[in-house]
């Protein structure tokens, strides 16, 4: 998806937008609530931090598959350290 369509989704998720039809517009607009979005926020935020986590850990191991057994192996490792750094620990 585009990083824009993207976003949206994520803010949808995270309950940050929504639609709301306009009359001024033809289907209506992306809308947030006034006031400090709170969790709401924190939570969009969370969530984009992971959709990158994921997008770059999906590349190392892409880049896994090409080069010499060492540019191989430090691929697979950059995608095991992006993968760690979403993993809470008590």
């Amino acid at each position: 998806f585009p990083v824009t369509i993207m976003l949206i989704r994520i803010a949808q998720e995270a309950d940050l937008i929504y639609w709301r039809p306009y009359a001024n517009f033809k289907d209506g607009i992306w809308w947030m609530d006034e006031g400090e979005p709170d969790e709401r926020l924190e939570r969009f935020a969370a969530l984009v931090a992971s959709a990158e986590r994921s997008a770059c850990e999906k590349e190392c191991y892409i880049q896994a598959s090409f080069g010499n057994d060492d540019e191989r192996f430090g691929a697979r490792q950059c995608g095991y350290a992006i993968r760690a750094r979403g993993i809470k620990h008590d």
